[in-house]
């Protein structure tokens, strides 16, 4: 049990000193970056002992299985097969080297987007940092907005460079390089709204048989989509799963929403022209997520996967969508909200700490 709560303890760590950290920042305090910096450390601590995370044991039996024998049929990449017997199986190890990668790509995007401080750390850490560590995921999501931004800013080498990154980290990626161009085209938000309509048409006309029928026509392998494809029918057949739903699920459906609302606005001005195209490209990721909200349905794994990346631009652009909420400068209502997402990914945390425990 103590590994569990441990995980609970730091993460509560994490959140409660980066807090503290921005208040004291705010009014005028400097900490060395050294300090900055020991974050990532803290991270990579946390990824790598993350017993919390659902994936935790399934990734340990996938590492012994092919550490014996890399043709053993897997669902992952061949760098992660690779990797796992070049550390000979040792399930640790094998952790710690997938999460130095995931946050020293992360470290990279932040100084390339200029937003290396303690406030991104803090809101990181409440956005994304429980998810980040439980898999393989984040580590190619990263990749590719980093390539996003390379290629907003016309440097197109770099930008290829992270995207076939991003895509040979995690197949999830090879869809959305389709929508790499959209990072070099800045696009009037009164388009969007009117595109609003017709992708909920076209989303709604396809549904969720739009798989089943590519899968029966032969289109794709429906066994290597099997875990995509699942449909969680029971989310609300228990007490549990209600309460979860409310206080995990609806306070990022809410800031999502109210980003929406943020990026279609007309006052907000942006003087960075990438920032600008970073925000034009979040609308068509949105667009997208849109028509994917009808195509697999809100409890397909696919739609959450992408819905999950969401988290990333939103990150980057929230210095300039709600400047006061990212510096932490707080009204009673941005107060609230904080108060409402801290005990909303704490709750979530424990919870998973729990059942990975009573499963083990």
């Amino acid at each position: 049990m103590l590994p569990y709560i441990g995980n609970i303890v730091l993460y509560l760590f994490i959140l409660i000193s980066l807090l503290y950290i921005t208040y004291k920042v705010n009014q005028g305090k400097y900490y060395p970056r050294l300090l900055y910096k020991c974050y990532f450390l803290l991270f990579i601590y946390l990824g790598t002992y993350a017993y919390f995370t659902g994936d935790y044991a399934h990734y340990q039996h996938e590492i012994s299985r092919l550490s014996t024998n890399p043709l053993n049929p897997t669902h992952m990449e061949f760098v992660y097969i690779f990797l796992a017997k070049w550390v000979n199986g040792d399930y640790t190890l094998w952790r710690l080297h997938v999460f130095v990668t995931m946050f020293l790509l992360l470290g990279y995007l932040l100084k390339l987007t200029r937003t290396n401080n303690f406030h991104t750390l803090f809101w990181y850490s409440l956005f994304i940092l429980p998810d980040a560590v439980g898999g393989r995921c984040p580590i190619a999501i990263t990749a590719y907005f980093i390539a996003v931004v390379y290629l907003s800013r016309r440097k197109y080498l770099q930008g290829f460079f992270f995207a076939i990154l991003g895509a040979f980290m995690h197949k999830t990626i090879l869809p959305i390089l389709l929508f790499l161009p959209f990072s070099r085209i800045k696009i009037n938000s009164k388009l969007f709204v009117l595109s609003y309509p017709l992708f909920l048409i076209v989303g709604i006309t396809f549904n969720r048989y739009l798989i089943d029928y590519l899968a029966a026509y032969g289109f794709i392998s429906k066994e290597s989509f099997e875990g995509y494809l699942q449909y969680d029918k029971h989310l609300f057949a228990s007490i549990g799963g209600t309460i979860g739903f409310f206080i995990m699920f609806l306070p990022y459906n809410f800031a999502v929403i109210a980003y929406i609302k943020a990026l279609l606005g007309y006052k907000i001005k942006i003087k960075d022209i990438s920032i600008v195209r970073l925000r034009s490209f979040t609308n068509v990721f949105v667009l997208f997520l849109l028509l994917g909200l009808f195509l697999f349905g809100t409890t397909s794994p696919m739609f959450y996967r992408y819905y999950e990346m969401l988290k990333y631009p939103l990150l980057l652009l929230l210095p300039y969508m709600y400047p006061k909420l990212y510096q932490l400068r707080l009204t009673k209502n941005n107060f609230n909200l904080l108060m409402l997402f801290m005990f909303s990914q704490l709750y979530s945390v424990s919870l998973s700490a729990y059942y990975e425990y009573c499963a083990n």
